[in-house]
This record gives C-alpha cells, sequence and structure tokens, in this order.
C-alpha cells in the first residue's frame, strides 16, 4: 500500500482482500478512508470482497457530492456502512464506533434475564422483579439521554425510554411474536406489559388543573394560564411551529395562580403548546393544547369586488375598462411635476461672486462717473512717420559713439582677491 493520492483504489482493495481471505479469523471487517477523488469500477472487488466473508466500512472525509456517493455505494456493496466528515477530530471517534459495531454481534440470543435498571415508573402496575426470561433481543446502544428501565445481563438496553420533542419513546428490543418471548407471552402480566409501553408513548391527557386561555393579536398570541398557587411556581410553554421548529416562552406571574405572557405566532396554522408548572425542580402540573391562526380576514371574500373597484374609479375620475385592450386607447393626460434648479442656481451663484466682491470692494458715486467714462474711452494717438522716428534712433547712435572716441578709456581694474581679507581678518582674531 502506497501513500499519497492514488489514482485508484483499485490496488489497495484487493490487498486488503488477499489479506484477509487467507485469515482464519471470526470478523473479518475493512475500514476504508478516503476522499473518493479516484473513479472506477471497484463494484466487482467489494463485491467479492464480501463473497469472501468480508465487510467494507467507508469513511469519507473532505468529500464533495459526487465522490462521497461513489463511497457510500462502496459501503452498500461491502455490507458494511458509511460515515462521512469534513474534520479529521471526528475520525478516531469513527474508528472506534465501526470498531464496536463490528465487533458486536446484532443478535444476542439465549437465555436471558432482564434485570431492572432504573427506577422510573413508566410501566405501573407490572412487576418487573419477576420478569420472565427472553431467548434474544437485538443488541443496541443507548441514547444520551435514555432511561434504561430493563437491561439485559451484558448491560445491553432491552427497555428504554426518552424525550423527544413534546413527545415520548418507548423502545422494547426484543420482540412481541414469540420467536425469543415465549415465556413472557405466557406471563400473566403480559397484556398489561405491552399495554403500559403503547400507554406511556401516548400523547397525555390535559391537566384540569392548568386552564388556558389564548387570543391571537396580529403576529403574535397572548396565553394566560390560570394554575394552582404554589409559592416559587414557574409556567413554561414549550411549542411546535407549523414548520415543525420548536419555540420556548415563560410566562410572567401576574397575580395569584395567573401566569401570562406573548408567543410569536406569526406563521399561519396549527401550534401544539405544552404547558408544564413546576416548583422546586419538580413538574407539578402539565397539560397539552393546541392552538390555530388563521388566515388574513381579506381571504374570506372570494371574487371580484366590482363595487370597490367603481368606487376607487370614481374618485380617480376614471372609468372601469371591461377589456384590457382600452387601456392603451385611452387619452393619458398630461402630467406637471417640479423640476430641480439646485444646479441652475449653483451656476449663477459662481457667476455672481465676483460682481459681489467687486460691489463691496470698489466705491461707486455719481460724481465718478464722467472720470470712469473717460478713463474707459480710447485716446487716439497721432500716427508718427516711420522715417522721423529711424532716422532720431539713428542720430543718438552715432552721438553715442562720437562720445565714446573722443574720451579716454579707463584703465581696466583687476578682480579683487578676498584671500587677503580672509587671512587679515583671522589674524585679528
Amino acid at each position: 500500500m502506497s501513500l499519497g493520492d492514488p489514482p485508484s483504489y483499485a490496488p489497495d482493495l484487493t490487498a486488503a482482500d488477499q489479506a484477509l481471505s487467507h485469515t482464519t479469523a471470526a470478523i473479518k471487517h475493512v475500514i476504508f478512508l478516503g476522499d473518493g477523488d479516484a473513479p472506477d469500477n471497484y463494484q466487482p472487488i467489494v463485491t467479492a470482497m464480501h463473497a469472501h466473508g468480508i465487510t467494507v466500512t467507508t469513511v469519507a472525509i473532505g468529500a464533495n457530492g459526487a465522490d462521497a456517493a461513489m463511497l457510500q455505494q462502496m459501503a452498500a456493496w461491502g455490507h458494511g456502512r458509511f460515515y462521512q466528515s469534513n474534520s479529521l477530530s471526528d475520525i478516531p471517534q469513527i474508528f472506534i464506533k465501526e470498531t464496536r459495531e463490528a465487533l458486536k454481534p446484532w443478535i444476542v440470543e439465549g437465555r436471558i434475564a432482564p434485570q431492572l435498571s432504573s427506577l422510573a415508573d413508566v410501566i405501573p402496575g407490572v412487576p418487573l422483579d419477576s420478569f420472565p426470561t427472553i431467548t434474544g433481543y437485538v443488541a443496541t446502544t443507548p441514547r444520551a439521554a435514555a432511561d434504561v428501565v430493563l437491561k439485559s445481563p451484558q448491560g445491553d438496553p432491552l427497555l428504554a425510554t426518552w424525550q423527544y420533542g413534546l413527545g415520548r419513546v418507548m423502545a422494547w428490543t426484543s420482540d412481541a411474536q414469540g420467536r425469543w418471548t415465549a415465556g413472557l407471552l405466557a406471563w400473566p402480566s403480559a397484556n398489561r406489559f405491552f399495554g403500559d409501553i403503547v400507554h406511556a408513548s401516548l400523547p397525555q391527557p390535559g391537566d384540569p388543573a392548568l386552564q388556558v386561555e389564548t387570543r391571537v393579536q396580529g403576529d403574535h398570541t397572548h396565553l394566560l394560564v390560570t394554575a394552582p398557587p404554589t409559592s416559587g411556581a414557574t409556567v413554561t410553554v414549550s411549542a411546535v411551529t407549523p414548520d415543525l421548529a420548536d419555540a420556548a416562552l415563560t410566562l410572567s406571574p401576574t397575580g395569584a395562580g395567573r401566569f401570562e405572557g406573548d408567543l410569536a405566532t406569526d406563521q399561519v396554522g396549527s401550534y401544539l403548546l405544552h404547558i408544564t408548572q413546576s416548583a422546586g425542580g419538580v413538574v407539578r402540573h402539565t397539560t397539552t393544547t393546541g392552538l390555530v391562526v388563521p388566515f388574513s380576514p381579506e381571504y374570506r371574500d372570494l371574487g371580484t369586488n366590482t363595487a370597490t373597484l367603481k368606487a376607487i374609479a370614481q374618485a380617480g375620475g376614471g372609468i372601469v375598462l371591461a377589456d384590457l385592450g382600452q387601456a392603451f386607447r385611452l387619452p393619458v393626460p398630461s402630467v406637471k411635476a417640479a423640476l430641480p434648479i439646485s444646479e441652475i442656481l449653483l451656476v449663477l451663484a459662481i457667476l455672481l461672486f465676483p460682481i459681489d466682491v467687486a460691489l463691496r470692494r470698489l466705491i461707486f458715486r455719481l460724481e465718478d462717473l464722467p472720470a470712469w467714462r473717460t478713463a474707459m474711452q480710447r485716446v487716439p494717438v497721432p500716427a508718427v512717420p516711420a522715417e522721423a522716428t529711424v532716422k532720431r534712433l539713428r542720430d543718438r547712435v552715432e552721438g553715442v559713439r562720437a562720445m565714446r572716441a573722443a574720451g579716454p578709456r579707463p584703465p581696466k581694474i583687476p578682480p579683487e582677491d578676498p584671500t587677503g581679507d580672509l587671512l587679515a581678518r583671522r589674524r585679528r582674531h
């Protein structure tokens, strides 16, 4: 067997078949763990393994729908069980559970003397201490919340009961046809025994000590429960909604023996209410009742309400149309609607802002109007002949040249050397 992600599980299954076929073990069982991403034709291999007395159980870890379905089919061919989980921490518990199930026979036969395991009074009037022996039962594992009333010498439950929602479950792991219970059926209390089992699983009749009043108010129902006055008593309501969901409510005491509360009933349909009064951790009274939330009253009016349609059309100045095609031929009146002018006002504000600043900063007087008018008018500039302008420029240039030629040239002054000044400053400091 090689580690990794194989392209096919056939070599591994074949190796397991060959290894277990040559053993003399009483139980030959294979627990196959994988993600199912190696599709292949495994039916002949798994069927051959079952023919050799080998059962196959598959455990899918991190498998998608198609891969998990393939592993489930392999478990069916191998007459084993199928488990699926997405958490690696569940794998040890799955292996332990599967090992126990594989090592434990389903049917236990022999002379079995039932033993009393609980003092729960679920089958009153039946002498359980003198219960007759049976010759077989189906081995099971009790639930976590189950109350085992009778058990076998091996500790397997024979008669167990537990609460499920508002009902009670009774489980008898032997038979009632005489295959394993011939001595039980001949027992004088056999009819009482099986009758009490059926009676314990039936809904209990209402307790007359609890009076329940309901009043539907919109999306909730007001509950009023009248119970015997008991110090420190609490009343709880367990409800089953129309979609089979559970709802719980604890009523508030409003008086001596009066408890009230509002239960959310936003679904239309039937509600099953189980009311329990408890005091000091002990259930004193319990009853079961029903509640029906009807449809909205508007559903009671069936058909077309012509009178209402005519009244609406008359109020709106229209008519009731019998032909749908007329709706497209009616004149449509003009509609006036207000348009927003915020954008236009914003543009005007931007344009008027500089004018507003100018009016605030500048002073305008009526006496200054002639001056402003004169300043704004263009003054004509007399035209100067181009030849006269060029002649004046040429005369000016020749005069400057003559003055420079007549005067002596100034001697050239060498650039100053700042090094001497710097040395002198350092000596003074």
